[in-house]
């Protein structure tokens, strides 16, 4: 035989032997995965978490026919919430709207997660999203007879608290231009939405939700931040300029990460 003949020889019976093994390597499978964000409204709180919407995606499998609200469960410690619908979903879908029914009533941010079972797609294990917030709302009540205090209000960075305002008394028919009521922070790192709101004899029942959003930064430190309030167009004997309101005292809770090191110190031989 010659040298070439056992070359190709040699060649031939190490792909025999090879090929085999390769069979036996896995092909590393496609990370399976599902997210959650909530989509009708964007942010949730316990007073408009009934009838809101969230939507689950998949990353990696599939739905299956005939998802029904059986083929998620809630991962929350909130009471009183359920899965009330869920959208029509197709074999091969990659999301699902559900929809929520809720009679909570929170005095803590808590955080709601999705877990989609595996029966309802093509992994063939349980999936769990990740959590969206949910945070309460606190009232205050201003005006003549009401006590103006502090409220306090703790919101994690990149997220909102809110707060509902009512004016306590009728500002009376007299009062034709209305009140206006002014929203400031004296922090950038909480922003207030309204900065102002106004209302007039005939709308002053009606509440008006502030929305404190605590702002990403880059450093590692939490802040206390005062959200005051001021009449600047009042009415003489109900709501004047110089009316006292509560304020909001917001402690922002940083959610920054720091990286340090510490060298090692460096000692020679005989010396201390």
């Amino acid at each position: 035989m010659t040298g070439r003949s056992r070359r190709a020889r040699a060649a031939c019976l190490c792909a025999v032997l090879v090929a085999p093994l390769l069979a036996l390597i896995a092909v590393p499978a496609a990370a399976q995965t599902a997210s959650i964000t909530a989509t009708s409204p964007a942010i949730l709180h316990d007073e408009n978490l009934n009838n809101a919407t969230v939507t689950v995606a998949l990353t990696g499998v599939t739905f299956e026919s005939g998802v029904t609200t059986a083929s998620f469960e809630l991962v929350t410690t909130i009471t009183g919430v359920s899965i009330g619908s869920v959208s029509s979903v197709s074999s091969g879908d990659t999301s699902a709207t559900l929809t929520l029914s809720s009679t909570a009533d929170l005095s803590a941010r808590d955080d709601l997660a999705v877990r989609v079972l595996a029966a309802a797609h093509s992994g063939g294990t349980d999936l769990t999203t990740g959590t969206v917030p949910v945070a309460p709302v606190a009232d205050m009540s201003f005006g003549p007879g009401a006590s103006a205090t502090v409220i306090d209000m703790a919101v994690e960075e990149g997220y909102a608290g809110f707060y509902r305002m009512e004016p306590s008394t009728d500002p009376g028919a007299s009062c034709t231009g209305g009140v206006t009521i002014g929203i400031a922070s004296d922090n950038p790192a909480v922003t207030v939405s309204p900065a102002q709101f106004s209302f007039t004899s005939t709308t002053w029942t009606t509440p008006v939700e502030v929305t404190a959003t605590a702002v990403e930064d880059g450093n590692l430190v939490d802040e206390t931040v005062t959200i005051s309030h001021t009449v600047t167009t009042g009415c003489t004997g109900t709501y004047p300029t110089t009316l006292a309101i509560s304020s909001v005292r917001v402690t922002v809770d940083d959610n920054d990460t720091g990286i340090f090191s510490i060298d090692s110190p460096r000692v020679v031989e005989g010396d201390s």
